[in-house]
């Protein structure tokens, strides 16, 4: 969305002025669009300066779109860090937060794959307050509240090894079918 950027731009001031944090030289918010392609991997190379990738990508509520599920995990490989964390907030949305999981668990076990390039964890009780939440909006709002479109799920993605350009997007393809190929 147009919007998306400029709104997270706003809240990192707010979050970091609330917290009296000096965030211009810390934090950067910017668009990036997924793809596997060459194009994808120069605009990942622009977007970590040459090599200085990032330690935390922070990523919410978008896996619905399966038809980019292969594109978002080669940019993930690209732009984090070894031993950098990527944290997904998502809801499982029809099921399409677990395909994702199955697609990253055939590329880590994929017999072309250098070795994996993530360590995956899937938790869908991580804090007693957000079960607790769960817990009351089941009783308290069942017809409005729909756990397969509001419950967050947190899945924790820990970066092994360097991105192999060619190696790891010739796995990325291979899973990812036709779709992911044009992204």
């Amino acid at each position: 969305h147009p919007d998306a950027v400029y709104n997270n731009i706003v809240n990192t001031a707010l979050t970091c002025a609330n917290y009296n944090v000096d965030y211009v030289n810390k934090i950067r918010v910017q668009r990036l669009l997924w793809k596997v392609s060459a194009e994808g991997a120069r605009e990942c190379s622009n977007l970590t300066r040459n090599g200085r990738h990032f330690r935390l990508c922070l990523v919410s509520d978008c896996l619905f779109f399966e038809e980019h599920h292969g594109a978002l995990i080669a940019t993930i490989g690209r732009i984090l860090d070894v031993n950098g964390l990527c944290i997904l907030c998502q809801p499982s949305r029809g099921g399409s937060l677990e395909r994702f999981v199955d697609l990253l668990n055939a590329i880590i076990t994929d017999e072309d794959s250098i070795s994996p390039l993530f360590s995956v964890s899937l938790m869908d009780d991580y804090t007693a307050r957000i079960t607790e939440l769960h817990r009351k909006f089941e009783e308290e709002f069942s017809e409005e509240y729909q756990p397969d479109k509001h419950f967050p799920k947190m899945l924790v993605l820990r970066k092994l090894r360097s991105y192999d350009e060619r190696k790891d997007t010739a796995v990325v393809l291979k899973h990812g079918g036709d779709i992911a190929k044009n992204s």
